[in-house]
């Protein structure tokens, strides 16, 4: 709990909804690179920080579909993972995230995201 209280509650302006430990796989198809940090949900964004870096932010209104997936953590190990699909000038890209509760994930980005 200690950690939650050096979480920023808002990011540039922009008031924190929800916030969590997640795992980014920032590699390829054939082969996976996860990177550890935090996720934050805004009312207009996904942000994924690790450290002081923020390794991508999607704006809500380019995300496509989102769904949990079961996928492959370490050999031998699936878990449920959240997969997104951002759209943005033409192109569409495959994202995954390991995060606790994956399903209360998407239905929080879904609740913010509709009109």
């Amino acid at each position: 709990m200690a950690r939650d209280l050096n979480l920023p509650k808002e990011i540039d302006g922009e008031k924190v909804i929800a916030h969590g430990q997640a795992a980014y796989d920032a590699g390829s198809i054939s082969r996976s690179s996860w990177k550890m940090g935090f996720l934050y949900l805004t009312a207009t964004r996904l942000v994924f920080v690790q450290g002081q870096n923020r390794l991508f932010e999607i704006p809500l209104d380019c995300l496509g579909s989102l769904q949990a997936v079961d996928r492959n953590w370490v050999p031998g190990k699936s878990v449920q993972q959240i997969q997104l699909i951002e759209e943005s000038d033409g192109q569409k890209s495959l994202i995954f995230l390991s995060a606790k509760d994956p399903q209360e994930w998407i239905k929080s980005i879904e609740m913010v995201k509709a009109p």
